[in-house]
């Protein structure tokens, strides 16, 4: 399943290449599409959220403030998006259909990464050079810190294991200023950053 800017969502047989059907989402599609039980779930500039099925039709869609670039989230039936005027939303997929649980003007400027979900936490960050991390449940601010930068790649999230030594589980943040590259924070967000990586 591929996306394009020209608006189209592909599905290609992934061993011939032949085409199998192709869908016009209205707008560009930046992100990669997110599979979840047995169907695609994708945002677009057409400032959409679709639910379409794995034979090309759409399911269901949602309307956006503006576009949504990053690819969703979604956990414990709970999908997860932001889009490029900051705002954050939360829509039940347990059934067919789109359900808000609610939305959240969240940031000043454009979220381009994808969500982090952690535990009861969703974790978004911005243009507006702040990392938040919000209920999960609720939307409702928990903290944000200030990164000095705007965020435009995707938060990673490292856990304790066997090859990576660390004594909690944390989040990366990479920034576009010249003097704050790399931020890390614990998962939780209940602290200061745990370091930084200046250029």
């Amino acid at each position: 399943y591929v996306t394009s800017m020209d608006h189209h969502l592909y599905a290609v047989n992934a061993e011939t290449g032949e085409e199998l059907w192709r869908l016009d989402l209205g707008g560009a599609i930046p992100s990669t599409p997110l599979l979840y039980n047995g169907s695609l779930y994708v945002g677009s500039f057409a400032r959409k959220l679709y639910k379409i099925s794995l034979d090309g039709q759409i399911v269901a869609e949602y309307t956006t403030a503006d576009w949504v670039w990053g690819t969703p989230v979604i956990a414990d039936d709970t999908l997860y998006a932001a889009d490029l005027v900051g705002t954050v939303y939360a829509i039940d997929v347990s059934d067919e259909n789109f359900s808000e649980l609610w939305r959240r003007q969240v940031a000043a400027r454009a979220i381009r990464p994808s969500p982090l979900v952690y535990e009861d936490r969703l974790v978004v960050a911005s243009r507006d050079h702040y990392v938040y991390w919000l209920n999960r449940g609720t939307g409702d601010l928990i903290v944000r810190y200030d990164v000095r930068g705007e965020v435009m790649a995707d938060l990673l999230l490292l856990e304790p294991s066997d090859s990576l030594i660390i004594g909690e589980p944390m989040i990366l943040v990479g920034t576009m200023s010249r003097d704050n590259l790399l931020f890390a924070f614990a998962a939780d967000g209940n602290s200061e950053p745990r370091w930084k990586y200046p250029r």
